[in-house]
């Protein structure tokens, strides 16, 4: 396996700075009503409450798009080859399987940036690290730290971390890629310093393409959905598309988010894109 750092050119809109006047109120108040069919549990830990500061906002960018020249980390073998891009929060920018000359994420051609994240600025495609509150994280379009380290066997690995300063939380993601697998290995860890216990929240946000016959499937049947309101239900179907199978995202008759809860008691907890092609990209 080979880690190389390279110049990736892409047109896109660079952030230009950020805006100097702080941010104090919650950008997002919402006040979900949650229905009877929540778990007891998740009633207790379930809420929504979006800081930025001591963060400050990213929107100052326009669509007006340069050239530009990123750096970035290539992890290569005779499978794949992912590409990472460090001065967007270690965003993996693309996976390709050259066994069957197939992108696995979405990949973007641009960077343009849009107003989706905590801090504003975000981009679509590939793979985000979200860390600290619900939403896409404080570093998406920020500057993380990348390292090429070796594990106890001297094989080379890449990693990227950083300390979110709102929960005062160490983060880092660790990628593998040995000669002789077919699979990316990840691995998250999150490093609270402090004696007291903290809330965080984490998701690694993946992007793949959909081809009007994707379906998406998981380890996880029980689903938190947002449809205007916050309710707890059991996929494939959820209340506000009756007899729908949501799990084919282009079925579905208006816009929807759903959350999959997990149990943790099988031996592995897993999410999948198949295509009709036969195609399945498997996280």
């Amino acid at each position: 396996m080979k880690i190389r750092s390279e110049i990736f050119e892409i047109p896109g809109a660079p952030l230009e700075g950020v805006n100097p006047l702080p941010s104090f109120r919650s950008r997002n108040p919402v006040s979900s009503s949650i229905t009877e069919r929540f778990p007891a549990k998740l009633k207790e830990t379930l809420g929504r409450d979006i800081k930025v500061l001591p963060y400050l906002m990213q929107d100052r960018y326009s669509r007006k798009r340069l050239p530009l020249k990123l750096k970035s980390f290539v992890l290569e073998n005779k499978y794949l080859k992912a590409r990472f891009l460090p001065e967007y929060g270690g965003r993996l920018h693309s996976l390709y399987d050259k066994i069957h000359d197939e992108d696995l994420v979405f990949v973007n051609p641009v960077i343009q940036p849009g107003n989706l994240a905590i801090r504003n600025a975000w981009l679509s495609g590939g793979i985000e690290w979200n860390i600290g509150n619900i939403g896409h994280t404080y570093t998406t379009c920020d500057n993380v730290f990348c390292a090429i380290l070796q594990d106890p066997d001297g094989n080379d690995f890449l990693r990227i971390y950083e300390f979110e300063r709102l929960k005062s939380i160490f983060w880092q993601v660790d990628f593998h890629l040995p000669d002789d697998s077919p699979y990316l290995i990840t691995h998250v860890k999150m490093i609270n310093p402090f004696d007291e216990d903290t809330t965080t929240y984490w998701w690694s946000n993946v992007a793949v393409p959909d081809t009007g016959r994707t379906r998406v499937l998981s380890s996880g049947k029980n689903v938190i959905s947002f449809t205007g309101g916050c309710d707890y239900e059991v996929l494939p179907h959820i209340d506000a598309m009756p007899g729908v199978d949501v799990t084919y995202p282009s079925r579905a008759t208006r816009s929807f988010d759903y959350f999959i809860q997990e149990n943790y008691e099988g031996e592995s907890t897993w999410e999948a894109a198949a295509y009709e092609n036969g195609l399945v990209f498997y996280e």
